[in-house]
């Protein structure tokens, strides 16, 4: 009785029909799927990686942050830059729709369709508006943080509370010291910091004093946001237009590079030295007169930086060195050989891209891999580009780049039938067997094994059925087309019969205090919640990551925890599949659904929050 949905059933079924059946299906559907993606690369004027092209655009980026840090600070005097805020903003400009048009820089993005933010903040800050220029997303953040940004303090921390307070107060004092027309809320003011001084003195009762001094602050914020407003609105629309304009001459300045490398190969080459005492890798460029790759080093340290255990250890400037664990070395090698023999044995086979474009980009990828340096010059280009996606600071950009811990992708992978896919991932820190991952860099990470961006057009997850692990980074550019995709994908996969399932993480993710952070996109996420699909929704409890940056030691690098909702959406055949698995493993059909059970039990050490309501075991979607 539903012509359309016959449609879409006959449309998926013909794409599954391309690929053989049996065991092999899954593999063989994810071998076409990173085929096309590298030939995606070939052809995006990106190709071939280039160690001192990556380099320069690194320098372009960091050059970048500098002039957006300055800028923030010519606001006002006490004004600084939200941390991680030019992180976000770089994210949401790759992740926008100018960010995967043709010719847009990997890294940098392509220039957006400009959204006037003179015309109010309500038109900059609609869901139009954020997806179509990244410069709205940090339009909201910067004056969210003006004319002061107060770190997060937990609501029991009374004196934390009162120093925010104090420190907000003084900030609006100083920013309107000789303005006639803000008398009452300079005498606000003025009464604040007073009342946090005397409650300093009287420490007796810290919750009352937390609560109040909380009220305070969000009464003064509100009535001071008109001013603020008025004050540095358009002042923070033209460092935002001022930082897109920066950007797309960083990308032309590099486009313009890698062109005359086509010709003029350049003098530095990648450098490798391998520290015995850390076990790990260090990569610079250098002139050709330094270390040749794979020689252990020697001699005192240039630096020292401090890696997950707490140790000081060697290391080049941190500026023009990037580190990489043993382990994580061998496993991104592997990861290279394995395309390369992929890549050779396609090359070969006249009917297995079809096209001879494919063919012939194809066999240029095998070459690529092939080289004698290839392994030294790709991995330099990865820790490059990732060193440049994340910043410069010790720890920073580690957050965006965090993934559950090995554990809980095995106990999914052991619950559910395959094929299994990551996301949202990278090369560093991607599972491996049985899982394959999808990552932001298209150019540069499909070398080692990834199927290009998720949300891109290459992947289509009702053909493949399966397991997809969701832990985007939460912002409105990525969450919008995330969910679009993941919803899509079930309705296709539901009127197909094709067993699939998607596992969404949302990290820090509160229904009560979504409104207040926009990178969740609420109506997105209600959506997820609301879907027919959804099968259950675990409590909010703070579980433990993985470190973004643990790529760097073999050591353990201490696991963050974070508070977190883990969603399940399954079609009927998916839901069924697992029910059957568990079924068979005696496990309790009336409890919460299987796949979420084994989540739970491998994703140890969850720590509910005093008195949250959010915090319940797990709650019944509409789907189950």
């Amino acid at each position: 009785g539903n012509p359309g949905g016959a449609l879409v059933a006959m449309e998926v079924a013909k794409r599954r029909r391309v690929l053989p059946e049996g065991a092999d299906r899954a593999k063989a559907s994810l071998d076409h799927l990173w085929c096309r993606a590298a030939c995606a690369a070939v052809s995006s004027g990106h190709f071939p990686p280039r160690p001192a092209v990556e380099f320069s655009r690194r320098r372009e980026v960091l050059q970048l942050r500098s002039h957006y840090e300055e800028r923030v600070r010519r606001l006002c005097q006490t004004a600084e830059a939200p941390r991680e805020s030019f992180n976000r903003w770089l994210l949401a400009r790759l992740n926008s729709p100018s960010g995967h048009a043709a010719g847009a820089d990997p890294l940098l993005g392509g220039s957006a369709r400009r959204v006037s933010l003179h015309d109010g903040e309500e038109a900059a800050r609609s869901p139009l508006g954020m997806q179509a220029s990244a410069a709205s997303v940090l339009h909201g953040e910067l004056m969210t943080a003006l004319p002061v940004n107060l770190p997060y303090i937990k609501s029991t921390d009374g004196e934390g509370q009162l120093v925010n307070l104090q420190r907000y107060a003084s900030a609006l004092l100083g920013l309107f010291e000789e303005c006639s027309e803000t008398e009452d809320i300079r005498a606000a003011c003025t009464v604040a910091v007073q009342w946090a001084e005397d409650q300093k003195r009287n420490s007796k009762e810290p919750a009352r004093q937390a609560t109040e001094a909380a009220e305070r602050l969000a009464e003064l914020r509100r009535r001071s946001l008109p001013l603020v407003r008025n004050r540095f609105h358009d002042a923070v629309c033209d460092l935002c237009a001022d930082l897109e304009h920066v950007a797309d001459q960083a990308a032309a300045a590099i486009a313009q590079q890698h062109a005359d490398a086509r010709v003029d190969s350049s003098r530095l080459r990648v450098s490798a030295v391998f520290d015995a005492r850390r076990q790990a890798y260090i990569f610079s460029l250098s002139d050709g007169t330094e270390t040749c790759p794979g020689v252990e080093a020697g001699g005192e340290p240039e630096d020292t930086c401090t890696d997950g255990s707490g140790e000081d250890v060697s290391s080049p400037a941190a500026e023009t060195a990037f580190v990489v664990s043993a382990g994580s070395f061998g496993r991104l090698s592997a990861a290279l050989r394995r395309s390369a023999r992929l890549a050779a044995k396609r090359a070969q086979q006249p009917n297995a891209l079809g096209a001879p474009a494919d063919r012939g980009a194809m066999a240029s990828v095998a070459e690529l891999l092939a080289a004698p340096d290839c392994v030294w010059d790709m991995v330099f280009c990865l820790l490059c580009r990732y060193d440049a996606l994340f910043g410069p600071g010790r720890k920073e950009g580690g957050g965006f780049h965090a993934a559950l811990p090995a554990p809980v992708f095995d106990a999914i992978a052991g619950a559910t039938g395959g094929p299994h896919v990551e996301c949202f991932a990278s090369p560093m820190l991607c599972r491996g067997k049985p899982w394959r991952y999808c990552s932001l860099f298209g150019d540069l990470d499909v070398f080692f094994g990834s199927l290009g961006s998720f949300l891109g057009d290459v992947l289509a997850p009702e053909s493949l059925g399966g397991s997809f692990e969701v832990n985007p980074p939460f912002l409105p550019a990525v969450v919008v087309q995330m969910v679009d995709k993941i919803l899509a994908s079930l309705e296709r996969a539901e009127a197909a019969g094709v067993a699939l399932q998607f596992v969404v993480i949302l990290p820090g993710f509160s229904p009560k205090g979504r409104s207040a952070r926009p990178e969740y996109a609420p109506s997105s996420v209600d959506r997820l919640f609301q879907s027919p699909h959804t099968r259950a929704i675990t409590g909010r409890q703070r579980r433990e990551f993985t470190f973004g940056l643990s790529f760097k030691t073999d050591r353990q690098w201490p696991q963050f925890a974070v508070h977190s909702r883990a969603v399940l959406l399954q079609t009927s055949a998916a839901a069924a599949d697992c029910a059957g698995r568990a079924g068979e493993g005696g496990a309790d059909r009336d409890g919460p659904p299987p796949l979420l059970a084994c989540l739970n039990r491998a994703w140890g050490g969850a720590q509910e929050s005093d008195g949250d309501p959010e915090a319940a075991d797990v709650v019944c979607g509409r789907g189950a």
